[in-house]
């Protein structure tokens, strides 16, 4: 629950997620919110404050390429793939320096023939999905395994016993139509459940995308992309909580091509605030912060540039430096009170 909207700053609520557990639930939440579309918080705002700006025009400070991901450890350290040549994986320090790069091209071990996806698990483990194969790394970049794909995944949560919840669409047997799957270490379907009658239209294949945080009760959150809806689930599948906005402006949309708002990124934090990041077009970026106790609308705000998902307690957008060089610039949400 929201307190103190008094003081001038109410803090960033920051936690890294890898501080959550993905076990049994504890005092879940069982009930369904239905957020009504009024801001309890008049004397909240969320501002985007600029923490670093990472890579530029030559090697030696990282060369950023064009659809980049960005992932962070328990360290600090900051993970950019792919870099400009799509194989390898750039290393920053908490401060911005380039420490190392990981990969090269080819199919051999720690080698990439176009990184698409890179994650930070537990343990500060390493993630890195090429479009066929994946690869797990050590924290210190050590290769530890590789195994098939299958499909990619659009969104991916990694749990201790080395098994992952992946957000893809597969035509494996008992998992077409189902947007999630408890994925086993060597990549193996285990489960799949989020529909209530699986169906996949290759004509409506933005409503099967799902981007997934871990919940701090237990378990983890699914956001749809074209319907203002997040589920909170636990590992084995079973829906515990939904919560809902029923607004004029995002209004759920169906069809192959973008036809309304798209709903890229969440987060809960140590406090139970639900951080939400939503597209409604280009160059924009809507934020809004849910009270889980209360069911409220604390406040939104929208970003004059285009951000997509969180990584840990930050989010990043791809700008250019003064040069008009690639770079990444990442940013923390922090929630203050009005002035």
């Amino acid at each position: 629950m929201l307190a103190g909207v008094t003081i001038p700053v109410l803090g960033a609520a920051a936690v890294a997620f890898g501080a959550f557990s993905l076990g049994a639930q504890t005092a879940p939440r069982s009930r369904s919110i239905e957020v009504p579309d009024r801001i309890s918080c008049a004397a909240c705002r969320i501002e985007a404050v600029s923490v670093i700006k990472l890579g530029g025009g030559t090697e030696k400070e990282g060369l950023i390429g064009s659809d980049p991901m960005l992932a962070r450890d328990s360290r600090g350290r900051f993970l950019i793939a792919p870099s400009a040549n799509g194989n390898d994986i750039l290393v920053f320090s908490k401060d911005g320096r380039l420490e190392q790069t990981i990969g090269r091209k080819g199919k051999g071990p720690g080698e990439f023939e176009e990184i698409r996806r890179i994650w930070v698990g537990p343990g500060d483990s390493v993630h890195v999905f090429d479009w066929d194969r994946y690869t797990l790394f050590t924290p210190d970049f050590s290769v530890a395994r590789t195994s098939g794909v299958g499909n990619l995944p659009w969104d991916a949560i990694f749990l201790r016993n080395g098994e992952s919840i992946q957000q893809k669409n597969s035509a494996a047997q008992n998992a077409l139509g189902y947007p999630m799957h408890l994925v086993s270490p060597t990549g193996q379907i285990r489960k799949s459940f989020g529909a209530e009658r699986p169906t996949f239209e290759v004509r409506d294949g933005y409503a099967s995308y799902r981007t997934l945080a871990r919940s701090s009760l237990g378990g983890y959150w699914s956001a749809l992309h074209t319907e203002y809806r997040i589920d909170r689930w636990d590992t084995t599948g079973v829906l515990l909580q939904s919560v809902r906005r029923s607004v004029e402006w995002f209004r759920p949309w169906q069809g192959p091509k973008r036809g309304g708002p798209q709903m890229f990124g969440i987060r809960e934090d140590e406090s139970g605030q639900l951080w939400i990041l939503i597209s409604p077009g280009p160059g924009k970026t809507i934020v809004e912060m849910i009270d889980l106790e209360t069911g409220q609308l604390v406040t939104r705000t929208e970003l004059p540039f285009h951000t997509i998902r969180f990584a840990g307690d930050v989010i990043w957008r791809l700008t250019e430096n003064p040069a008009g060089e690639p770079v990444v610039e990442v940013m923390r949400l922090l929630l203050t009170s009005r002035r």
